[in-house]
């Protein structure tokens, strides 16, 4: 089996704050990836289901 540990780092690397984050998205990476946004919408205080993150805007 080929070392894949490095590859799962390069994909999720925005959302990685802790080292726990990329096993947790190599196990469960749909569920991850959610749980990555919510935590991020907690922490900067925006919401992200009203937020545009193609044009990095939100309302205030």
């Amino acid at each position: 089996l080929e070392p894949e540990l490095d590859k799962i780092e390069a994909e999720m690397k925005q959302w990685k704050q802790q080292d726990e984050d990329v096993l947790t998205y190599a196990l469960f990476p749909q569920v991850a990836t959610d749980f990555f946004k919510y935590r991020e919408a907690q922490q900067k205080k925006v919401d992200a289901t009203v937020a545009d993150t193609k044009n990095g805007a939100y309302p205030v």
